[in-house]
């Protein structure tokens, strides 16, 4: 979908996204508009990030007109912490509140069999890995095409 550009396009995408219920995006909108004008997608953005509606990360890419890749398997992407060659290391929430780092291989980059291999090799030696120094490892995981490690 192209970029918002009004705030009820701002809130399809959100609605999309999964990020909030219909109902929470409902009742903002109509307090948003309500309370000022319905071009101002930039202020509705500010506004959510500023009451932790949803993060600077996951605002900027709705505001690119992405709906998608808000969540992976049971976590929801919170910002991007580091991009790498191969792959990129989220900040994300577990279903349950644990906040962790995922690092994930794109489904672009699994499908080369010798990074998809050293990526598995990875998260196999980190799992056994328990030392204070030592990041731990949670979770090992694919879903949709992406490989990725919880720690």
């Amino acid at each position: 979908m192209p970029a918002p550009e009004n705030v009820k396009e701002f809130c399809t995408l959100l609605v999309r996204s999964k990020l909030m219920s219909p109902d929470e995006v409902k009742g903002l909108y109509k307090h948003f508009v309500a309370a000022g004008s319905e071009e101002d997608v930039d202020g509705f953005r500010k506004r959510l990030v500023g009451n932790r509606y949803v993060t600077d990360y996951q605002a900027a890419l709705l505001m690119r007109g992405h709906s998608d890749g808000f969540f992976l398997d049971k976590y929801k992407i919170l910002e991007l912490l580091s991009k790498g060659r191969l792959s990129g290391v989220y900040k994300a929430l577990h279903e349950s509140g644990q906040t962790v780092a995922i690092k994930v291989l794109p489904a672009s980059k699994a499908k080369d069999p010798e990074v998809l291999g050293r990526f598995r090799r990875e998260a196999r030696l980190i799992t056994k890995v328990d030392h204070p120094n030592v990041v731990r490892a949670f979770q090992v995981g694919e879903t949709n095409g992406k490989n990725y490690l919880a720690m």
